[in-house]
């Protein structure tokens, strides 16, 4: 998880805590980021992970980020309460490397009027050469669209 969070301005660099990762997250996806009280300007998302196994890349600008449209849901009939299954794509710039794919998601969990926001602890981030060699691997095996095609048959 990202441990360390903040939006910051990238004018004048002065940072704002984010005080939940949900709603940071969200407010990127919906392109509502606070703005920087002196410039007015969209603050950027900055997250800080906590790696082990002497991993680089601990520092990130999140680029974009991006929810389902319509999440998964479904009733939990043993506690009678309704779940969301909400996950993230997030693009980020890592400090020192390439840009990257984190892929957090959280289970939203509603008992009567109240939302309890379960964090996924297992969200892995990676370098975007990476996820594309998988997205690559899925696609030639027929399981997401094809790529666009280079040629134009309009022309041909």
């Amino acid at each position: 998880m990202a441990t360390h969070r903040f939006f910051h301005c990238p004018v004048c660099r002065k940072q704002k805590r984010a005080k939940s990762l949900f709603s940071a997250l969200k407010a990127v996806a919906d392109n509502s980021p606070p703005k920087c009280p002196q410039h007015a300007t969209p603050m950027h998302l900055n997250l800080s992970f906590d790696f082990a196994l002497g991993a680089s890349g601990k520092n990130s600008v999140v680029i974009a980020s991006f929810y389902p449209h319509s999440p998964e849901q479904w009733w939990e009939e043993s506690r009678e309460r309704t779940v969301t299954f909400c996950p993230f794509l997030v693009v980020t710039k890592r400090e020192g490397r390439d840009q990257a794919i984190w892929l957090p998601y959280w289970h939203l969990i509603q008992d009567d009027e109240k939302v309890n926001h379960k964090y996924g602890q297992w969200a892995p981030l990676m370098d975007l050469k990476l996820f594309e060699d998988l997205l690559t691997q899925a696609r030639c095996a027929g399981f997401l669209d094809p790529p666009p095609s280079t040629t134009n048959p309009v022309t041909e």
